[in-house]
């Protein structure tokens, strides 16, 4: 397998969307973003909304495409 090229997104605390969120001992978010921090002051990053990304992963689209079909 050939690597084509990294696409760096940033991702979420998976705490976000526990069902146990601010009740958790092991709970990322006050790690993160200090102690008295809950499940509502975290920040929600939508892979939308970060548009090199978005851009990066379009042109990662083409250049793979590309090489399956030099491939063929």
């Amino acid at each position: 397998m050939d690597i084509v090229d990294p696409v760096k997104v940033l991702g979420n605390i998976a705490c976000v969307k526990c069902k146990y969120g601010d009740d958790c001992d092991m709970t990322d978010i006050r790690k993160m973003l200090g102690p008295e921090a809950s499940k509502s002051s975290a920040v929600i990053n939508r892979f939308e909304e970060q548009f090199k990304a978005v851009d990066a992963a379009k042109e990662l689209g083409k250049n793979f495409a590309g090489k399956l079909k030099s491939k063929e």
